[in-house]
């Protein structure tokens, strides 16, 4: 290893003025580019360059001789070799490519420059440290009585450095970045700058003298000294290894020891991780297959404990004595420890084993071979050596499971993608589905089912009972694992063998978010399992299903009347189990217990179930609301209006209108109803439709144009249309503009509604109007479909429109039509006759 060390600082450092001074001869090197066009000048830079890190160096306190230019000369001159070595071979190698760029501008010449460019940065890989080793180590010129014998040494210390660490691109790389910005920086000073005016060359002087060779002096510097402090630590660290190993004490056994001693002493050893103590009890004749007592609390032979152990000198020996790999002590064989004993698995233990002839296919007490095993861990390693070997890639477990839905079931995706690239199925006979033990693993993590659908499996593969995937994920209470189910195609009223759907399970487990995801769909609430239940009368029996998942079902259709197969009613489910709550809920004329009386006295509404109920259509709940709903605060009922955006939901819209909202009815945020809905659009344009005809106050400037600048063009917009529509109807501003400054007949020209656009010309809007771009009404009509254009062009021309008058951009109607080749425009707006 190197031997150098770091100085440490001088102990007479200089004043502060001569440390200032020593700077001034640099300056001076620097400011020759300024009075000489001569390319010689780069020599004068980077002899300047030198000077300045010596400079920095003795600056920092590094020790120097006491006579400075001593330093500069037996130290400097190094690293002025240095630069002008690495400046001489970046021109020879980046002449070429420049002057052939210059020449003749091409892709390959660029490509070629790139190349050489990396070639200059790459070329200090290995003697970067030499450029600033001189100036920082002192032992480098202790017997040096030269500067072409610090050379020498200094080359010869980069060498070794560098060759015994990894360093360049930790260290390597910013130095030899530094080292080409000072380069590249003289020769483009010195080659090119004289071509250019005084000030540009004094600013290029002062920027490369002030800024880029002190930065770039640090940095080789700094990364020079990290270096050497890295080799001190590995080499003080060698040290201590070796001083440890040199005082550890060779195993001693007895002399007479007997072959039983040995192998409790090989068994012992084995335990304890002690490798040297084994192999020294194998050499003294202890039994390979040595076992445990059969009173010992380790039931694990000498051999299990060798595969466990990180270091395999153990079992290489015992499989060298001819040990039985695939025989098993306690139901437990080498290669199924080895596969199960850690979470990244030990692969080379496991390729050590299989390499001696151990059987892949080994199974435990429970039918689980190394490779289900291995699914458990976080790498595919071990399962691909497994595979190599050839093992049985869909083997089952006594629990119906092969390694892929080991894998799935426990949210190992890595494995499982290895596994199905293998080929691994996700249907087995007598197994369990991948999809189903995906389904339902700890957490809501829907990847598995998106990976096994991907792939084109089953999303309704049957399981034990005939369970499926959706029915799992329903009753764990994942509710992203089901939407994407349902979204694949899964079916909600299949059921097991007990006759138990998803929706069932959904009830069971109390998700309320998973009832009202079925319901959407118009799942049957009222189905009934083996036993007569229903899913309300499942979740009114159920511990985990509360008042929440009572009410949803209720809001989706479930009728609380049905009886089950024993002659009880979901009221008599929940009052076996004392839920008193949810006992009022369904039957409020059932007597309660009087120490719940006072607790369960009538609530006021609950918002959230008159939105669900009017969300689902479930009308007798909403009529059982009716009477608290009048009596609610109207910001309330205005806020429930405000989320019934959807299209078929105009019946609920009407239900909340006919209670007599007041004409400035507020929402959150202090807005009125209106603003709320107008701020909504294009999503609540159906429910700002039926809201405008109360007569509701719903205006403001520009309002119709900033409602039609929210159409898309070319697409479904009947909506906002028939919105503008009636706004206009009701004295909405017919001429106010859009952003673009677009009026709304422009807009209603581009969305190719003949309607609306003859209303806006019978009420005065101008046809010949300009947005910002001077484009005119008969411009935005052209964008629509033909069948609409030419209707709207009619009109138009009815009202005036000039098919001549030309836009900013000097398009008229006319040339536009002219240019699609559209015979029935260019009918209606080509007439010769007006000439």
């Amino acid at each position: 290893m190197v031997e150098e060390s770091p100085q440490t600082p001088a102990p007479h450092r200089r004043s502060l003025l001569a440390g200032l001074l020593s700077f001034i001869p640099a300056l001076a090197l620097y400011a020759t580019s300024l009075l000489s066009a001569h390319p010689v000048v780069v020599l004068a830079l980077l002899a300047g360059s030198a000077w300045m890190l010596t400079a920095i160096c003795a600056g920092i306190g590094f020790a120097m001789e006491r006579d400075f230019l001593r330093s500069v000369i037996r130290r400097g001159s190094v690293s002025f070799f240095m630069l002008v070595l690495h400046t001489s071979f970046m021109a020879l190698v980046l002449a070429g490519p420049v002057w052939w760029l210059l020449d003749e501008p091409s892709l390959l010449g660029a490509l070629l420059l790139s190349a050489a460019l990396l070639v200059a940065l790459l070329v200090p890989w290995r003697i970067w440290p030499a450029l600033t080793w001189p100036l920082i180590v002192d032992e480098v010129h202790a017997e040096a009585a030269s500067p072409g014998a610090v050379l020498r040494r200094s080359f010869a210390s980069a060498l070794q450095l560098t060759d015994e660490h990894e360093l360049f691109f930790s260290h390597g790389m910013l130095s030899s970045l530094a080292m080409f910005l000072v380069c590249a920086g003289a020769l483009v000073i010195a080659l090119f700058l004289p071509a250019f005016s005084f000030e540009m060359r004094l600013s290029a002087a002062v920027l490369y003298a002030l800024v880029l060779v002190p930065l770039a002096s640090l940095v080789l510097v700094t990364r020079c000294m990290s270096a050497i402090a890295l080799d001190a630590r590995v080499r003080r660290s060698g040290s201590r290894k070796e001083i440890a190993e040199t005082q550890t004490p060779a195993p001693v056994l007895v002399a007479d020891l007997g072959v039983f001693d040995a192998s409790v002493a090989l068994l012992a050893a084995a335990r304890s991780g002690n490798v040297e103590l084994a192999l020294a009890a194998l050499e003294r004749g202890a039994n390979p297959e040595a076992a445990p007592l059969a009173d010992d609390r380790d039931q694990r032979s000498a051999l299990i404990h060798a595969v466990l152990l990180p270091d395999l000198r153990l079992l290489r020996a015992l499989i060298g004595r001819g040990v039985d790999l695939n025989h098993g002590h306690s139901g437990l064989s080498p290669l199924l420890a080895a596969s199960r004993d850690s979470l990244q698995g030990r692969p080379e233990a496991v390729m050590t084993l299989l390499a001696n002839g151990a059987d892949p296919d080994v199974v435990d007490a429970a039918l689980n071979t190394p490779l289900h095993h291995a699914a458990l861990c976080s790498e595919p390693i071990v399962a691909a050596l497994l595979l190599d070997a050839g093992t049985r890639i869909n083997a089952v477990n006594r629990d119906g499971m092969t390694a892929l839905g080991i894998a799935c079931a426990n949210a190992n995706w890595t494995l499982a993608t290895f596994l199905l690239d293998r080929g691994a199925l996700a249907e087995v006979e007598h197994a369990q589905p991948a999809i189903l033990l995906a389904a339902s693993t700890a957490e809501d993590d829907a990847d598995g089912v998106r990976l096994l659908l991907k792939r084109k499996h089953k999303v309704d593969a049957r399981g034990l009972l005939d369970r499926t995937a959706l029915m799992a994920a329903a009753l764990a209470g994942h509710q992203t694992v089901v939407e994407v189910l349902l979204g694949a195609g899964a079916q909600m009223a299949l059921r097991d063998r007990n006759g138990t759907n998803a929706l069932m399970e959904a009830a069971r487990s109390g998700s309320v978010a998973i009832i009202q995801s079925l319901g959407r769909r118009k799942v049957d609430p009222d189905l009934v399992d083996s036993l007569g239940r229903t899913a309300l009368m499942i979740a009114c029996g159920s511990r985990a299903g509360g008042e929440d998942a009572v009410r949803a079902l209720l809001d989706i259709g479930a009728d609380r009347a049905l009886i089950a197969g024993d002659g009880r009613r979901a009221v008599d489910f929940a009052a076996a189990i004392g839920r008193w709550p949810i006992v009022a809920m369904l039957d409020p004329g059932v007597e309660l217990p009087t120490s719940m009386a006072g607790e369960l006295a009538e609530t006021p509404l609950d918002a959230a179930r008159l939105f669900d109920a009017l969300r689902f259509g479930n009308w007798p709940v909403v009529e059982e609301l009716r009477a608290a709903t009048v009596a609610r605060p109207a910001h309330e009922l205005a806020q429930i209006y405000l989320g019934l955006q959807d299209v078929d939901l105009g019946a609920a819209r009407d239900w909340i209108l006919n209670l007599g909202l007041p004409a400035d009815v507020r929402v959150g945020g202090g807005k009125t109803l209106a603003d709320a809905l107008l701020e909504g659009l294009p999503h609540t344009a159906v429910a700002a439709i039926q809201f405008a005809p109360r007569g509701f106050p719903m205006g403001g400037a520009s309002l119709l144009a900033q409602v039609l600048a929210l159409a898309p063009v070319g697409s479904d917009n009947g909506e906002l249309c028939e919105l503008a529509g009636e706004l206009l109807q009701r004295g909405g501003d017919g001429f106010g503009r859009a952003g673009n400054e677009a009026t709304p007949l422009h807009l209603a020209c581009a969305l190719g509604n003949a309607a609306l656009v003859e209303d806006l010309l019978l009420r005065g809007s101008d046809p010949n109007a300009r947005d910002t771009r001077a484009r005119l009404p008969l411009h935005y009509a052209l964008k629509s479909a033909s069948s609409h254009a030419t209707a709207i062009v009619k009109l138009l021309i009815r009202h005036g429109a000039d098919p001549e008058r030309a836009a900013a951009s000097g398009e008229t109607a006319l040339g536009l039509v002219l240019s699609r080749a559209d015979r029935e425009l260019n009918y209606w707006l080509n007439w010769p006759r007006w000439r």
